[in-house]
């Protein structure tokens, strides 16, 4: 009992760190990099088959708004990847045209 006394007397107590708020990070399934969720867009697979974006029920895959082309390369195999192959080729190259869209509009 004297020994753990004397231990705890010789160590220091660790110096607390403050707390800091707690990120929501997802992985892009394009380029798989970490990145908070207000800087990922959200596709989910919905009942009918379909795929939507935004806070849709059950499987999804994040995708992050990299304005490159090389990067719209890799989102069709992450999102079969990520939905588990329940997108079709036409959905997803409606989201591409899409992103294309957005590209064009912001410059």
């Amino acid at each position: 009992m004297e020994q753990g006394l004397l231990k705890r007397l010789r160590t220091p107590q660790r110096a607390r760190r403050p707390k800091t708020p707690a990120v929501r990070a997802r992985t892009c399934v394009a380029c798989r990099l970490t990145q908070p969720v207000e800087t990922l867009v959200r596709y989910g697979a919905s009942a009918d088959g379909g795929v939507q974006t935004g806070a849709v029920g059950g499987r999804g895959a994040w995708i992050c708004q990299s304005g490159d082309e090389a990067h719209d390369l890799l989102i069709g195999d992450g999102l079969r990847r990520g939905l588990r192959g329940r997108i079709a080729a036409a959905e997803i190259e409606q989201i591409l045209i899409e992103r294309q869209r957005q590209r064009n509009e912001r410059g």
